[in-house]
């Protein structure tokens, strides 16, 4: 410790990391490592992309919108099972102290107050996250882009992830210009679409400050139409005031009159609380799908009691007065969802796999580095390959090719 190292053409550290001991410039050099991919584990993957982004994002899209919504179509590919994945990292990690074996070398006591902090003293803004301004945010635009000079060396993670939101970028674009036919008045005369921003705006914080600090991200959109006046409100005024609220034990559901699957359907708002969408008593004139594309979340534990309970539902309890369309549009819309998609799927598939190194070799990419420098950390090293043998490839095969076999077929 206190060590400056200038030479890295030291033989005896060579000839010791060939025998799995960490001597010298080597050891400065993996401490580094394994620094880099705590923080990458803890304040990247768990805090800001389950903690913050995938969780929120699939919450609000299920308890808002009805199963056909053109929204909620949009999203299901990209959201499927994060709340599950979520919660079950929470489990993981810190109730089953996991974390301290897996995440970083620290207690996790001081592992919850460090992300804690984080959150608290640097929040999150959505707008540093697009990959189109990620890397001017950090001094490093001259190494990616489409500006880069040839023979330069080039930040290539940041071009793949910045290759892959323009494509999302321009899937989300065409499928929002599809909805609303080019009339950006319809996002805010769906109750629906409105609900539901208003939901993100409240439960995912990098949002708010997007919203705040950032206005060329988050965008306010028009109200107003050029086309022939149409049921569809002009104004960003909130839904009208519904009918006297009917009792929460079977609240009415007002089924579309002779309108198209993907149009939008009035809720009725009961003060205090919104109901979970429920299928109609009646059976619809039009035949039914013939399978359910995904079911609302409060159909997962249909006899637990308190989910039948409107105090269950609380986070959807916003009165009409309580919604907000601030931000929203059609530009901010293709902003914010391909932001956090990308962040969701696609880097979600490089931070969460951060472990992934240390099967390939612990000693020369390890997340921990014994304090004398012989070996590697049998504990963090049993826990990581049992987890990769064990869950995270219990579902991937399926869609997947299986893991490659030089994962656990070596002896270190």
């Amino acid at each position: 410790a206190g060590q400056t190292y200038t030479s890295f053409s030291d033989k005896l550290s060579d000839m010791s990391l060939a025998k799995s001991q960490l001597r010298g410039w080597r050891f400065a050099e993996k401490a580094i490592i394994a620094t880099l991919m705590a923080k990458t584990q803890m304040l990247v993957h768990v805090k800001t992309i389950h903690f913050e982004l995938a969780a929120a994002l699939q919450a609000a899209t299920v308890d808002t919108f009805q199963q056909d919504h053109p929204v909620r179509r949009l999203l299901e590919p990209f959201i499927s099972r994060n709340v599950q994945a979520t919660q079950t990292s929470l489990h993981l990690w810190f109730q089953f102290r996991a974390g301290e074996f897996g995440l970083a070398p620290l207690s996790m006591e001081e592992q919850l107050r460090i992300i804690h902090t984080s959150m608290e003293k640097s929040p999150t803004n959505l707008a540093d996250l697009d990959m189109e301004r990620y890397a001017a945010a950090r001094g490093m635009q001259e190494f990616t882009g489409d500006t880069v000079a040839a023979g330069r060396w080039t930040w290539k993670w940041h071009q793949r992830a910045l290759s892959v939101q323009r494509k999302m970028s321009k899937h989300i674009d065409c499928w929002v210009k599809k909805y609303t036919g080019g009339n950006e008045a319809t996002l805010f005369g769906d109750t629906q679409v409105v609900r539901w921003w208003s939901t993100l705006q409240k439960t995912i914080p990098a949002l708010r400050v997007a919203t705040k600090l950032s206005k060329d991200f988050v965008v306010q959109g028009t109200t107003t139409t050029t086309q022939a006046p149409t049921t569809t409100p002009t104004t960003a005024a909130p839904p009208p005031a519904p009918a006297p609220a009917p009792t929460p034990t079977q609240p009415p559901v007002t089924q579309p009159q002779a309108a198209p699957q993907w149009a939008p359907l009035q809720q009725p708002a009961v003060a205090g609380w919104s109901p979970p969408l429920a299928p109609p008593a009646a059976p619809p004139a039009a035949p039914p799908s013939p399978t359910p594309r995904f079911n609302s979340i409060m159909n997962l534990h249909p006899n637990e009691p308190s989910k039948t309970q409107a105090g269950a539902w609380r986070r959807l309890g916003q009165t009409n007065a309580d919604l907000t369309i601030e931000g929203l549009g059609h530009e901010s819309l293709t902003r914010v969802l391909s932001t956090i998609l990308v962040w969701t799927t696609w880097i979600h598939e490089d931070v969460g796999h951060a472990m992934a190194p240390l099967l390939n070799d612990p000693v020369y990419t390890p997340m921990f580095v014994p304090e004398d420098g012989l070996g590697v950390p049998a504990v963090p090293y049993a826990m990581v390959t049992a987890a990769y043998r064990d869950f995270v490839f219990t579902e991937r095969p399926k869609l997947l090719d299986p893991p490659p076999l030089h994962w656990f077929d070596t002896k270190h």
